[in-house]
């Protein structure tokens, strides 16, 4: 293939050039081998957008999130992003994952960088330098650094495309640039942060400004009120578009203490630091050691590539337009403002310009250094056959002084480079090197590529195609480099979606236990540390998030009433007499139902913050809310029995919802079919508006699809029944005749499901989950004690298990046994570990299958606290160590009873790695083991 030929399919096909670059520089990610980075991503992004995909899929739109912060109008967070059509399209299909997210990552970054390319051919008409500089958008640092700031990043991606459809308009004012405006507008009001809206909005109105007073000057009077009233259908289109999101915020705005703005110190954290300004020649040496940086790691890459800096110099020595010249402004104020404190600029933009109060990280400020940069080298780059004619001196001697500053970095990094790097696999070991180690790593190759873009400038054989092939290279290496800093988390993604997928399909019924036991911690899910009660379906007080209501922060002040409140479950009688009771009957994330007997005249409380919305009817009649305890809310109730039905309404959201997406849908339409490939382009927007119609309309909620389940199944008969749920009265209600009903979350509890069993007499039996998914574990310990599942068949939302007693099943591929001598009691502090059995993960390799099983026998006494404990260590360093509860709630000291704990082999990545299994006692009360047993187990054993 001909050089002409490559160039002719690169500039036919920017999509694929752009893609191909953001794969190749994006491995560990693209190749799925790595996960998204820790941080925000797993904190936020991942359990916020899980949870609008369940309520999405549970047949409502996400209003109430009632699983974190005592219950929020997830609604009203726009860092949501319930309104943005993106998250509604996916979350009400294929769902959100870590591996949706992981992929939708990588899309924003070629969206990003076609958005630049666009950008730069409406500035300066060149394709080839445009694409140039789109490459190098998507490759730039803001992404690699931001990596787990996803609505940050949603923001990137959509600017150039926004900025572009507005220069347009302002060049020739016409509908369409108006409308291809709004529609980039909503995608930023809905998905991004509204940080990046603020900054545009600035940008956007000096950009109309110096278009105003050149049309005003020129006499073009006419085209002038024609671009004032284009600009008005701009504004329209994109308020219709976004009614939902800006009506949410306005409904909020009064009850956030952050929408009053933020004190300076606040405004001012994580800023751009002089440490940090290294990342402008080498992203990858900068570290991650946080208080070397003077700042967070994430907000101290501002790399943008060597010689895009450098052709953005030689913009100095051609004409500047007057676009360019605006950029520019913008770009010196916001590299003034990125340092935060460190200079004037941020404090002043702070404390005079409305909207530059509410928001934090003076870092974010380096994007608008990126695009002014950006633009300028691009418009070197479209004059590049007059520039290095005219001004070839200029270039040899910037490269001879990039090649010297790069020369002498990197001597300085050999003469200090100690020791050896250590002993880990890639990613602990690229992130433990030195600075020293760092620099010399990565700037072998911009050396390199600095040497041949001289030698060729030399030649004079320094053409677009040559430097386009050397900016690629440079920034490949440099940021493939840097995304080990900040983009990638060393785990597996599937690990992490399993530990997802093994939590219960939600919404389910909450145990009505102290809320005071209900925290955000890693115990369960590892990986998963914040906001993870929103995939264990329990509601908590916990959660991380800067969308917090006052009233919910005024808590804090209030320790007693905190007190009481952690003593008491989700929904509560005030007095509570022994007599009294309140059984949860329904639960669905903005509807609860309860059962209430009570003795004399009480007050119930709901543990969830009072917001406008709520209702409360008792009896089928509308109560008076009453807030109470200083967050939540409640009602009067009258001595007797009750049900009480909680709800949260907005009544105007699903209007607002129907205008957004009509409207956006119909702007969609028209741009597509009046534009060039209009069949392609509108098979697009069908296909989308197909995604929102079946995620917003082709659902029912889960508790009806359940009863229906279960309706179909009483009218069956069979083998006897082993009910388990989260619904304690479904066997009153719709199956009267069954064996046992019983609540199964965990794999500790599976003993109960194997007692229940046991029970029944003859060689066949039926297991029903009716609302509460049986633990991945189920199936292996039923194969261990004789029932082997020949069918699961699902009846709606219910899924029916057919057993067959039978001998000892499969027992996967053994790996360790031990006895125990028949039994070892395990008493803290006395003797609280059973020998731990070790092994090299390398050595497994042998043993096929995709699960790591560990089962054993235990009695327990009542306060004992028996774990399993899987432990990873490599050259001394504990590398993981997770301990895993195997005690079932209601487990007897007289009984050996059996439990099995699986953990998927994505998470034993490293061969290197010594694992450990071992038995431990974390209480007082002494705990029998016996039977430990480790082994490999397939998935369809």
């Amino acid at each position: 293939m001909s050089l002409n030929t490559l160039r002719t399919f690169a500039l036919r096909r920017p999509w694929a050039v752009i893609l191909a670059a953001v794969l190749v520089t994006y491995w560990p990610l693209s190749s799925f081998g790595w996960t998204l980075t820790y941080g925000d991503t797993l904190d936020c992004w991942l359990p916020w957008r899980f949870f609008i995909a369940t309520c999405l899929q549970d047949g409502h739109f996400p209003l109430w999130n009632p699983l974190q912060q005592m219950g929020y109008p997830i609604y009203a967070d726009l860092q949501g992003p319930a309104w943005y059509v993106e998250a509604i399209a996916l979350g009400g299909t294929v769902g959100q994952s870590i591996l949706v997210l992981q992929g939708l990552f990588l899309a924003y970054l070629v969206i990003g960088g076609l958005g630049m390319r666009r950008l730069v051919q409406e500035v300066h008409g060149r394709e080839g330098a445009a694409l140039v500089i789109g490459v190098a958008y998507a490759l730039g640092g803001f992404f690699t650094g931001h990596t787990m700031h996803f609505y940050s990043v949603i923001s990137a991606a959509w600017l150039p495309w926004l900025i572009e459809a507005q220069l347009r308009l302002m060049r020739a004012p016409h509908w369409r640039p108006a409308l291809s405006a709004a529609v980039f507008q909503y995608f930023l009001l809905s998905g991004g942060n509204h940080t990046f809206n603020i900054l545009v909005a600035y940008l956007l109105a000096a950009f109309f400004a110096t278009h105003a007073v050149v049309l005003w000057r020129s006499g073009a009077r006419a085209t002038f009120r024609q671009l004032v009233a284009w600009e008005g259908v701009y504004v329209l289109m994109a308020v219709l578009m976004a009614c939902g999101t800006l009506y949410a915020a306005w409904e909020v705005a009064p009850y956030l203490s952050r929408a009053e703005g933020l004190d300076y110190a606040d405004a001012a954290i994580r800023p751009f630091t002089w440490r940090a300004c290294l990342s402008y020649l080498f992203p990858f040496a900068v570290g991650v050691n946080a208080e070397a940086l003077g700042t967070d790691p994430t907000m101290a890459n501002g790399y943008l590539g060597m010689l895009i800096g450098l052709f953005a110099l030689l913009a100095f020595f051609r004409k500047i337009t007057v676009t360019e010249k605006v950029l520019l402004v913008f770009g010196s104020i916001c590299l003034l403002a990125s340092f935060g404190g460190a200079l004037p600029m941020h404090k002043f933009l702070w404390s005079v310009l409305p909207g530059f109060d509410l928001f934090r990280f003076p870092s974010y400020f380096q994007w608008g250094v990126q695009l002014a940069v950006l633009v300028l080298a691009g418009g070197t780059l479209a004059h590049w056959s007059s520039i290095r004619q005219s001004h070839g001196l200029p270039l040899k001697f910037l490269l001879v002084g990039f090649v010297g500053l790069i020369g002498a970095l990197l001597m300085w990094a050999w003469l200090r480079v100690e020791g050896d790097p250590i002993q880990a696999d890639l990613c602990e070991k690229l992130k433990a090197l030195s600075t020293a180690q760092r620099l010399l790593l990565n700037g072998a190759v911009p050396m390199f590529v600095l040497l041949a873009a001289l030698a060729l400038a030399l030649r004079r054989r320094l053409g677009l195609a040559a430097l386009g092939v050397l900016v690629v290279m440079e920034m490949a290496w440099s940021t493939g480099l840097a995304v080990w800093n900040t983009s990638v988390a060393n785990v597996s993604p599937f690990a992490v979606k399993a530990r997802v997928d093994a939590q219960p399909e939600g919404p389910i019924l909450p145990r009505m236990e102290p809320l005071g036991r209900s925290k955000d911690d890693g115990s369960a899910m590892q990986y998963l540390w914040r906001n993870t009660q929103v995939y264990k379906g329990q509601p908590t007080r916990a959660g991380f998030n800067s969308f917090q209501l006052k009233h919910v922060l005024a808590l804090d002040a209030g320790p007693d009433t905190l007190a009481l409140l952690d003593r008491k479950p989700l929904i509560f009688l005030e007095n509570d007499g022994i007599d009294d009771r309140v059984a949860l009957r329904a639960f669905e994330h903005d509807r609860f139902v309860v059962q209430v007997r009570n003795r004399a005249a009480d007050e119930l409380v709901v543990q969830q913050a009072w917001y406008p919305g709520w209702e409360i009817r008792v009896d089928g009649k509308e109560a008076l809310v009453i807030r109470t305890h200083m967050a939540a809310f409640g009602c009067s109730l009258p001595a007797g029995d009750h049900l009480v039905e909680i709800l949260f309404r907005k009544p105007i959201v699903p209007w607002l919802l129907g205008l957004s997406m009509v409207t956006l849908f119909a702007v969609l339409v028209v741009l597509a079919v009046t534009g060039r490939r209009a069949r392609a382009r509108f098979l697009g927007v069908l296909l989308l508006g197909g995604f929102t119609a079946f995620a917003l309309l082709g659902h029912r909620p889960r508790s009806e699809r359940i009863d229906d389940g279960l309706r179909d199944l009483a009218g069956t008969t069979g083998a006897p029944r082993v009910v388990s749920t989260d619904r304690p009265a479904l066997e009153h209600e719709l199956m009267p005749d069954v064996s046992a009903v019983l609540r199964c979350q965990g794999a500790p509890e599976v003993a109960h499901v194997l007692s229940a069993l046991e029970r029944i007499e003859g060689p066949h039996a039926e297991l029903i989950e009716a609302g509460l998914d049986l633990p991945l574990e189920t199936v292996y310990l039923l194969n261990d004690q004789g029932w082997h599942v020949t069918a699961r068949d699902r009846y709606a939302g219910v899924i029916l298990w057919k057993l067959t007693r039978q001998s000892l099943g499969s027992e996967g591929h053994q790996v360790f046994r031990d006895d125990l001598g028949g039994g070892r009691a395990l008493c803290d502090p006395g003797d609280p570990y059973t020998a731990a059995f070790r092994m090299r993960v390398g050595d497994l390799d042998y043993a096929e299958g995709e699960l790591l099983a560990v089962d054993l026998r235990y009695r327990a006494r009542p306060g004992a606290r028996g774990m399993v404990v899987l432990e990873r260590k490599r050259d001394g360093r504990t590398t993981s160590y997770e301990a895993l509860p195997f005690i079932a709630a209601t487990a007897a000291d007289s009984v050996w009873t059996p439990v099995l704990l699986c953990r998927s082999r994505e998470e034993l990545r490293d061969p290197d790695e010594e694992l450990g299994v071992y038995v431990w006692n974390d209480a007082a009360d002494t705990v029998w083991v016996k039977d430990l047993r480790v082994r490999m187990m397939k998935c369809d054993d």
